[in-house]
């Protein structure tokens, strides 16, 4: 019996399991960690010919120093777009979270303000709040980047902080959005200083007014299934405070 492969099937999944092993441990990506971490139905060499043909498509890359793969910034965004697996928050991590945002609130800060310190809390990245109602600018949990093994360059971290002193940042939070929810990753930011970050921006208008911008700014190597869901959930909570 003549065995029909489903070669762009195939190319699909090695590509979403080696972005997925990457985020979870930050390594280069051999062929045989994924085996020994996935049932995959192929050989060690099948991957690896299949790691050739996404380089040669530009999804993955390698260093020098390894011959493991690790996701581009387009790989990255075909994974967001058409590879991630779509979650929803549990009851239990809604209901979380909503308390810890009514705890904040009882501080009165501004709702914006407050999601920006409840989302850094929960993910280990940078809150960052545009509150447009106080023309303010808001950042929670800066010292969160230097538990991610990519900023452990201080030139790197410098960077950063450029970005943020020229606001370059500001900029980028304040550009009209197509989605309510939006993801930039690496030079998709348009900024030099970030070329190693991902910002996730989430528009907490309603329509009423323009209330302003919750973002979690990390590295690409962010746990975006996990991310996206919290921000938006975090947004509706905001908007709720004005209705």
């Amino acid at each position: 019996m003549v065995r029909i492969v489903d070669y762009d099937s195939r190319r699909k999944e090695i590509l979403r399991k080696t972005i997925e092993y990457y985020l979870e441990t930050a390594e280069p990506v051999s062929s045989e960690a994924l085996l020994e971490n996935y049932k995959l139905d192929v050989s060690s060499a099948t991957i690896r010919s299949v790691f050739k043909d996404l380089e040669d498509r530009g999804y993955l890359t390698h260093t020098h120093t390894s011959s493991g793969r690790i996701p581009t910034d387009l790989g990255y965004r075909f994974y967001i777009d058409d590879l991630m697996l779509k979650m929803d928050l549990s009851k239990e991590e809604k209901s979380t979270l909503k308390k810890f945002f009514n705890s904040y609130m009882q501080m009165k800060r501004s709702a914006l303000e407050n999601a920006g310190r409840v989302i850094s809390n929960f993910t280990h990245y940078v809150g960052i709040v545009n509150d447009e109602d106080q023309h303010r600018i808001y950042y929670s949990g800066w010292s969160h980047l230097l538990e991610q093994p990519e900023f452990k360059n201080i030139q790197t971290i410098h960077s950063i902080f450029q970005a943020l002193e020229e606001d370059r940042l500001l900029d980028l939070m304040n550009r009209d959005m197509d989605y309510p929810l939006e993801v930039f990753v690496g030079e998709e930011c348009d900024c030099p200083g970030m070329s190693d970050c991902a910002l996730i921006i989430s528009d907490c208008s309603n329509k009423k007014k323009k209330l302003g911008k919750l973002a979690v700014l990390g590295p690409k190597r962010m746990a975006y299934h996990r991310v996206m869901p919290m921000v938006d959930y975090l947004s509706e909570l905001i908007i709720g405070e004005f209705e």
